[in-house]
């Protein structure tokens, strides 16, 4: 049977932002044996005090101190931006998708920006806001929501990262503290666009660009 020690190691390993704020020293440890409670509890298959979660947290936040100590470091090979986009988003319709489809194509051919996702039952498309004109003409109808001050940060990672968990909530959780709101999120296999209102374009690529490229407060 494992101890409440072993299982919070194993839930901080794979938490990078609890490693952060442990290392750091900005947790409450009362408070956060808290809300962790039920997880040792649950892992532990016996009821564990909060008290003794405080214990081994203060165990494991010296051992986070030390420099010998194993830490998940994220990073990103390259961050770039571009701005000038839209993001619209269309109740899905049979006859919606196939305009989306050959409104993309034909913007495609002309060598435009432009993508879409589709949900359950709605459709979003990323275009350049120099094709806002065409779109509107194509798809006819007000659309659920508009954006049409939008840029992307597109990052590309190692493909380790790819099945670390945690990494994608260290990315937004760095934007979280500066305020930034992520609009729309896009991925593939070792690459991340995150859509954010042009307002925030510098801020969010600078602190990206820090913790992730850079390697600032590691």
């Amino acid at each position: 049977m494992r101890s409440a020690h072993q299982v919070l190691d194993e839930i901080l390993h794979s938490n990078s932002t609890l490693q952060f704020g442990l290392s750091n020293r900005l947790f409450n440890l009362s408070q956060l044996a808290k809300f962790l409670a039920p997880s040792v509890t649950a892992r532990t298959k016996k009821e564990v005090t909060e008290g003794s979660i405080v214990m081994a947290l203060s165990r494991i936040q010296r051992d986070l101190g030390n420099p010998s100590h194993p830490k998940t470091r994220f990073s990103f090979r390259n961050i770039q931006v571009t701005s000038n986009l839209c993001i619209h988003t269309y109740a899905a319709t049979p006859e919606r998708r196939r305009s989306v489809v050959n409104l993309t194509r034909e913007l495609q051919n002309k060598g435009r920006s432009v993508s879409f996702t589709q949900g359950l039952s709605q459709l979003t498309i990323f275009f350049s806001r120099e094709d806002l004109p065409r779109v509107k003409e194509v798809l006819t109808g007000r659309p659920l929501n508009a954006h049409n001050s939008i840029a992307v940060i597109g990052g590309i990672f190692d493909e380790r990262f790819s099945l670390a968990p945690g990494f994608f909530n260290a990315v937004f959780q760095q934007l979280y503290t500066q305020g930034v709101n992520v609009v729309e999120v896009a991925s593939t296999y070792t690459e991340l666009l995150i859509y954010v209102e042009e307002k925030d374009m510098r801020i969010a690529f600078d602190t990206l660009y820090a913790r992730f490229v850079r390697g600032d407060y590691e």
